[in-house]
Formats: structure tokens, sequence, C-alpha cells
């Protein structure tokens, strides 16, 4: 977001991935998903490695949750 001129070093093509993270009651990680995938190990690797950053969210509100869990879903494009 800063720098949107800049391409990321591993493709000049545009790259989108998405995933989807769920989230126990307490935010924490139960399972990691990814949608879309990129041919680029490298960058589907650095994906993953954010995905997996993404360990917690302190105090979801209740209105989230369902059966004690809720999703997030997360989405990288890079060259866009």
């Amino acid at each position: 977001m800063q720098n949107p001129h800049l391409k990321f070093p591993l493709t000049q093509e545009k790259q989108k991935m998405v995933g989807r993270v769920i989230y126990d009651k307490n935010g924490n990680i139960l399972k990691i998903n990814v949608l879309k995938w990129t041919n680029i190990e490298r960058l589907q690797g650095f994906f993953l490695e954010v995905l997996k950053e993404m360990n917690s969210i302190p105090n979801p509100p209740d209105q989230i949750l369902k059966d004690d869990q809720f999703t997030v879903y997360y989405s990288l494009t890079v060259n866009d």
C-alpha cells in the first residue's frame, strides 16, 4: 500500500491468492485453507507464512461466532 508502483520481486505478473482461516471462540487458529493458489512456489510459501502469522484475533465479538468458531478470508494480490 505504501509503494504501489513497486513490483513484487518473485514475479512481474499479477498474482492473487486467497486463504481461509478458521479461529476458535478465543481467536486462536484452528485451521488454514488456501483457496486460490499461485504457480510460484516461493510466493505461495510467503502467503502461507503470512496466514500463519495471523495466529490470533483477540476478543472476537460473539455476533460472528458460529458453533464457537468463526472464519476470516484473506487475499493477497501482487503487481496489480
